[in-house]
Formats: structure tokens, C-alpha cells, sequence
């Protein structure tokens, strides 16, 4: 078949444009939308692709010919020569949906029977055999489509409309369709709003479609996944290995989606809507990541500084008494007014809903139908907060009883304490993001209180971020009995090539922390990176448990602390490699610091990839922490460890004894280990194992394996 196929992708009307956005999104271009449908040409892997990943689209078609269709004459000629034996086989059923009337074809189903005839005739001429009508669960199905004398005949590839996923068995009346509420949030620009973390409510849910399908969008997964069949399965130009190809890239993105998923929840004053809605998300199995509540709608509150709120009121033709939906309506606008200024305000209603109800005024209106329903989608968007307000709470003093940051920090000092001192800990992370409005990491280096502060997510208001952040700064002294010079701030960006190795001063300050009976150098000031990462303190507690007469070989060593617990541990000798020159004087003061003899333990400057080619000698225990990218101007190329993962290890288990062990590390969140591309290494998890007290709110810290030698 071409690789250029030619491919009609048909959508509710007015939602032709949003479709178009989305398949420009999957990659696709030269797109010709029209009144309900979105025209292209693309291999055969689009259909899949589209019908995988499309929350806007009701079908794909496929276009397979085109020829005269003036008359039932013509049409049943052309057809019976066309090769569709390509298509279906003589023992399959089929069905055929036409659409479209000319002067001669004056009723649809007189223009289908001419076809089916056709197609019938044509093998029972060749095979012998007359394949059956199923208009119901055909194995393939073709659309035809009349315009003028022109019949252009299609596969139907996707089967059913895509818009039934399959969740939504329980519904009210006049329910939102899927793909109709994929659409709304699409307009409303919800996939980028919940990249930046803003919140999604629902406050009249009905039976959940909203939050569901805004779910799906947050969590990228792929609404073709929800569905066992599609029209193009047993389609005899079926490619199943490009299908399972894409499938498997779906699943591999939903087991991501749920790592950045912003706040969801909605609810209704209807208890059957409730149970409607729980029942519905519980087929897609996502209930539990969902809030729902059972509220008047007046009581609704903005759980954080900005969001969207969407949702489909009622209608006339739902509730029936014009007065209740006034009350309704005002209600909406008093929220509005009142609590949601700073989010996206947006709500779907008849044309004929009396909007003036609301006495707000809306940004931007959009049509939409709902069913047979014209309508109209209002949208309020984000208002800044009043800059008086903003100052008035940006110079209160805050309590630290009134203050939910300082309980959380109290009940945490509560939680950690006994472990502290049985373990004797000196360094540990103390808060880290529990509440989302306070947005930071809170470290204790013994009297030290460092402070690093995420950047909030562009959605959140500027104002409202710094006054919680004044108020972090004013309650940690207070609640660590601490001197508030002693209290560290660092903003902490999403790290991109070598700015995590930037200087952020100039001071020199450092003290000496005490670890495990050891001592070591951190710098609280000058770097992002204090110099000992506190999450890999079991890690190194497990290299000194296994260090005894082992040659120790840290790669990509840091600061050297591995090395340092390697050699408390009793290793013979040791090599530590890295390619920073600032961070190996770093480790020569941490082995200094603890009498480490240096004709053993030796430093080495180098590109790690390189080193590791040249080497001869093989090690007994091998540490490899490596970052999650690197595109430092002294090494060849770029390192990316979800890319080049497979070969570093093929490399280093080359260094390794057949009795030895290698320790692998990353703390790339998305970090997947296919163990299948290493089948001469054994792995075992340890990624649970080694997690500490203090990060056992964030098990994706980090994922440590131990892996040997099979042979």
C-alpha cells in the first residue's frame, strides 16, 4: 500500500479547528480541516497513531477509491471491479454506511444496497463464496460518501465513534459525549495548564466525563488504550507489529502520566451524580486519584491559587424550572466573583440558558453542540489577585500556630526525632513539598537550615508565592530554634546541561558534617549541591557493608563520598573518576579529612565513558551514580542515561570480577530498565531498600539496582 494514504478524521462540528491543533500535535501537517471532518495525507502508521491518541475525533476513514457515482448503475459497475479481495475475505462479514443523495441516489440506503451488491457479486464471480451482511459487529466496515456524482469509498478504521471509550456506562440527561468534553478543556487550554500544575474542579459533574477525560489529558494516557477493537483489526492490510509498536509506547507514557499529575476533583449536590461519576471513573480505574466530595454548590473553594474550573450546568431540558436554573446560575457568578477570580472560569450552556443570570461579563464565547443542543462555551479567564490584598499579606506577621507550614514541620521534627538520635544523624531532609503551596525542600546540616526553593509553576501567582515564602523564612527559626542567619535560601531550577555545577556565591564557607562516624565537607552556600547527597545514605552505608578487601571503583565519584565509606569499610584500594577537576579537590579534602592514604585511594581526572574504554584492571565492587545529563564542553558529546544506559553497563561489568558487584544509580524519575538488552547481568531491586526515613515521602528520589555477572 502507498506510503502516502489519503485520510478523513471526522469530529463533532465546530470542533474541526481544536482537531486540527491536536493532529498538528502528533506530528502531522498540510492538514485541510472542513465542517466536521479534518482531511490529510500520511503513511499507514497515522490511522493507528490517531485512533490511539485522538480525544477529538469521531472516525478515521481510510480512503481506499473514488469514481463515478451519478447513478445506481455506475456506482454498482465501478464497485464490482474493485479489488476488494485487498480488503476483507470471502468468509468475513461486512457493512457498508453510505451518506450522501444526488439526483438519481435519492435515499442513502438505495446507494448502499447497489454497493453491497457489487461487493457480493465480485467474489461470489471469483471465489464463489458471497460474504455476509452485519450492520451490527461487522469484521470490516466501509463508508461511502456521495458528493455531486462523485462516490469516494472508505474504510472505516476506527470501528465504533472514538468518542465511546467505554467508561461512561452511567449518565444522565444530556450528557457531555467524551470527545465533547476533551474538546472543552482542549479550548480552555487545559493540556498546558496542567503541564504547569494548575488545578482542575468540576463542581456539577454529573456523571464525570470532565473529570475524567481531563484526567486522561493530564495523565497522557492514550484513549485508545481504553478500547479492545477498532475497525481496522481484522482489515486484511492490518500491520499488527507497527499497532503493538505504538500500543506499547502508549503504556510505556501512562505508567509516566501519573508522576506530574495535577489536583483533580469535582463533585455534586446529586448523591446519584456522585455514585454515576465514582462508577464511571472506576472503569477506567482512576477513582482513587480523584477527589470527589458531595457539596452545595455555593460552598465550593479554590484549593489553590489558580486552575481551571469547567463544567456543564443544567439546562432547561434537564431540570425543567427556569427558576431553579437563575438560582444556579447566580450562584456560579457569586463564586466567581468571590473565590475563583485567579482561575480560568469556564461553563457550557444552551444557547438559550439565560446567561445574563450570571451578571459577570465573559472574555471569549465558543460554539459547541451538545447532542442536537446548540451551545455556547463562557470563559472568564484569570484575574491577577488585587495588589492591595497581596501587600496586606505579604507584611503580616504569620503565627507559627496559625501557620500549616510550621505544623507540618513540627509533626515531621515528631515523626523523624526517635530516628535521629537511634541513628545518630546529623544531616536529613526535614520537608519536601508535603503541602503544595509551600513549594521548597527543607535540609538540616546540624545547626545549618538550608532552604531550596522549586520555582513555582508559571500558573501560580507571583504575589501569593512570595508571601509563603516569607513565611517559611520566618517560621523555621522559630520552630528549629535556630538563628535566622543560620537559615540557607537557594532557588533550585530544573537542572539543563552544567548549570547544576554553577557557582551560586563566591563565600568559600564550609563546615564539616559528621556521617556514619565519618566526617566530610559541605558547602551550604556557593553551590545548588552541598556536597553530599542525603538520600544515598543507605547506599553508601551498603558500600562499606561490602567493601572488605575489594578493589573499589567509584565512577563518576563527586565529592568521593563513596569512596570514603569504601574505605572505612576495609577495601584494599580504590579508584575514583570524574571529570571534575573542583569536585576531585573536593574529595581529596574529604579523604584528608579522614586519613584516607592516597597511594590506595587514588583520584583520577577523566571522562568516564573514556576512562572506562582504556581500562585493563577489574574491580571487586563498583559504585555508578552517573547524572541524568551531561553536554560538558571537556567530554565527547552528550551523556543522557535513559539513552546510553545499556552501553555504559556493557562497559563497566567488563571492569568487573565474576564474583563482584556493580551498584547502578540514577535519579532520573522516568529512568526505565530494560533488562532484556543486559541478558548477561543479574539485577535486583534495592531502589525500597535503600530509601531513608526522611525520603520516604518521594520513593522516586532515586533507583538503586545491584547487578552481577551472570557468567
Amino acid at each position: 500500500m502507498s506510503s502516502a494514504l489519503r485520510w478523513v478524521i471526522t469530529c463533532p462540528l465546530h470542533i474541526e479547528k481544536l482537531l486540527d491543533q491536536e493532529l498538528r500535535s502528533l506530528g502531522y501537517k498540510d492538514l485541510k480541516p472542513s465542517a466536521g471532518k479534518v482531511s490529510l495525507e500520511a503513511p499507514l502508521e497515522a490511522g493507528f497513531r490517531i485512533c490511539l491518541w485522538s480525544r477529538l475525533a469521531n472516525r478515521v476513514l481510510l480512503q481506499l477509491g473514488e469514481w463515478d457515482g451519478k447513478d445506481g448503475d455506475s456506482i454498482y459497475q465501478n464497485a464490482r471491479e474493485f479489488p476488494w479481495q485487498e480488503h476483507l475475505q470471502p468468509n468475513q462479514t461486512f457493512s457498508i454506511s453510505f451518506h450522501g443523495t444526488n439526483q438519481h441516489i435519492r435515499h442513502p440506503h438505495y446507494g448502499s444496497q447497489r454497493l453491497k451488491d457489487a461487493l457480493v457479486d465480485h467474489f461470489r464471480d471469483s471465489t464463489g463464496i458471497r460474504p455476509n451482511v452485519d450492520p451490527k459487529s461487522p469484521d470490516v466496515s466501509f463508508w461511502a460518501h456521495l458528493e455531486g456524482d462523485q462516490l469516494k469509498l472508505s474504510l472505516d478504521f476506527s470501528g465504533m465513534s472514538l468518542h465511546q471509550r467505554g467508561y461512561r456506562q452511567e449518565q444522565g440527561l444530556t450528557s457531555l459525549k467524551e470527545n465533547l468534553a476533551a474538546a472543552l478543556l482542549w479550548q480552555c487550554g487545559w493540556p498546558v495548564k496542567a503541564k504547569k500544575g494548575a488545578a482542575l474542579l468540576d463542581p456539577m459533574c454529573g456523571s464525570g466525563t470532565i473529570l475524567a477525560e481531563g484526567f486522561l489529558m493530564a495523565a497522557d494516557w492514550a484513549t485508545g488504550l481504553i478500547r479492545k477493537d477498532f475497525g481496522f483489526q481484522s482489515w486484511l492490510g492490518f500491520d499488527a507489529g507497527t499497532w503493538k509498536r505504538l500500543r506499547q509506547e502508549a503504556i510505556e507514557r501512562r505508567a509516566d502520566g501519573l508522576d506530574s499529575l495535577p489536583p483533580i476533583f469535582g463533585g455534586d449536590h446529586s448523591e446519584q451524580a456522585i455514585e454515576q461519576t465514582k462508577n464511571n471513573l472506576q472503569r477506567l480505574g482512576i477513582l482513587d486519584h480523584i477527589q470527589l466530595e458531595s457539596k452545595e454548590l455555593a460552598l465550593w473553594e479554590p484549593n489553590q491559587d489558580t486552575g481551571l474550573l469547567l463544567s456543564d450546568p443544567p439546562y432547561g431540558e434537564r431540570i425543567g424550572q427556569s427558576s431553579e436554573i437563575k438560582k444556579i446560575y447566580r450562584t456560579l457568578g457569586q463564586l466567581r466573583q468571590q473565590r475563583f477570580l485567579n482561575w480560568e472560569f469556564s461553563v457550557i450552556l444552551a444557547e438559550e440558558s439565560p446567561w445574563e443570570e450570571f451578571q459577570l461579563r465573559y472574555d471569549k464565547r465558543h460554539p459547541f453542540r451538545n447532542g442536537s443542543i446548540p451551545c455556547q462555551l463562557y470563559r472568564m479567564l484569570p484575574e491577577p489577585l488585587a495588589e492591595s490584598n497581596s501587600q496586606k499579606h505579604s507584611i503580616e506577621s504569620v503565627s507559627v500556630n496559625d501557620s500549616a507550614f510550621a505544623q507540618r514541620l513540627k509533626k515531621n521534627l515528631r515523626r523523624l526525632e526517635p530516628w535521629v538520635k537511634k541513628e545518630k544523624i546529623q544531616c536529613y531532609r526535614l520537608y519536601d513539598k508535603d503541602i503544595p503551596e509551600y513549594g521548597v525542600a527543607v535540609d538540616v546540616y546540624g545547626q545549618e537550615i538550608q532552604i531550596q526553593e522549586y520555582d513555582p509553576p508559571k500558573n501560580i501567582n507571583l504575589l501569593a508565592a512570595e508571601r509563603r515564602l516569607l513565611e517559611v523564612l520566618q517560621v523555621i527559626p522559630e520552630v528549629m530554634n535556630c538563628k535566622s542567619e543560620s537559615v540557607i535560601l537557594k532557588k533550585r531550577k530544573r537542572q539543563t546541561g552544567l548549570n547544576q555545577y554553577d557557582r551560586l556565591a563566591q563565600t568559600q564557607e564550609r563546615l564539616v558534617i559528621e556521617e556514619g562516624g565519618l566526617k566530610f565537607w559541605v558547602n551550604l552556600r556557593d553551590y545548588l549541591d552541598t556536597g553530599i547527597f542525603l538520600d544515598h545514605r543507605p547506599t553508601r552505608s551498603l558500600i562499606r557493608e561490602m567493601a572488605e578487601n575489594k578493589r573499589f571503583l567509584n565512577l563518576f565519584c563527586y565529592t568521593g563520598t563513596g569512596t570514603v565509606y569504601a574505605a572505612a569499610g576495609g577495601a584494599k584500594s580504590s579508584v575514583s573518576v570524574d571529570l571534575s577537576g573542583n569536585y576531585l579537590g573536593w574529595a581529596k579534602d574529604n579523604f584528608s579529612l579522614n586519613s584516607l592514604d592516597l597511594r590506595r585511594h587514588i583520584l583520577v581526572k577523566a571522562d568516564c565513558r573514556e576512562w572506562i574504554a582504556n581500562q585493563k584492571g577489574t574491580f571487586d565492587l563498583i559504585f555508578l551514580d552517573p547524572p541524568t545529563f551531561s553536554n560538558s564542553k571537556s567530554m565527547r558529546g552528550t551523556w543522557d542515561v535513559q539513552r546510553d544506559y545499556v552501553e555504559m553497563l556493557n562497559q563497566v561489568s567488563r571492569l568487573l570480577e565474576k564474583s563482584g558487584a556493580l551498584l547502578f544509580s540514577t535519579n532520573n524519575r522516568k529512568f526505565k530498565l530494560d533488562q532484556g538488552s543486559l541478558p548477561n547481568l543479574h539485577f535486583q531491586d534495592l531502589s525500597r531498600a535503600l530509601l531513608p526515613p526522611d525520603f520516604a515521602r518521594n520513593p522516586k528520589i532515586h533507583q538503586v539496582w545491584k547487578i552481577q555477572r551472570v557468567n
